[in-house]
């Protein structure tokens, strides 16, 4: 079961960075890719954490932290390679704490903080990174 959100935290991942763009640059080798993906989920988690007691404060920072990461996040959206079902099998066994906490970390925070309108603004804007 474990190993099925950890899967399902890959390909959200590479979901929310979007797909190689025509005319984009080389795409990254999957340990890469995912390695960056895993720093970012990381941070968010981070930032979650440490502004658990405080939606608003919470909504502000990652509104911050994706301002300040927009250009990394469209390099990863320009460069996000096909990951093969054995690749990611590999990335889940190799990355499965790492993912797993982070996303245990930012789901709990932001079921919380879920009706915020900060937070909810700050999902769209990276909805929108995505297309």
């Amino acid at each position: 079961m474990r190993r099925l959100v950890v899967l399902a935290a890959v390909v959200t991942a590479a979901l929310a960075v979007g797909p190689l763009q025509a005319g984009a640059t080389a795409p990254l080798s999957p340990s890469a890719y995912v390695s960056q993906v895993v720093s970012l989920y990381e941070q968010i988690a981070a930032i979650v954490h440490k502004d658990a007691h405080s939606c608003g404060k919470m909504a502000a920072d990652l509104q911050a932290f994706t301002n300040s990461h927009k250009a990394q996040l469209a390099s990863l959206n320009t460069t996000a390679p096909k990951i093969s079902k054995a690749e990611a099998a590999a990335i889940v066994l190799a990355d499965e704490g790492k993912f797993a906490q982070a996303a245990t970390t930012i789901g709990q925070g932001i079921a919380a903080c879920s009706t915020n309108k900060g937070i909810q603004q700050m999902f769209s804007e990276l909805n929108k990174l995505k297309k």
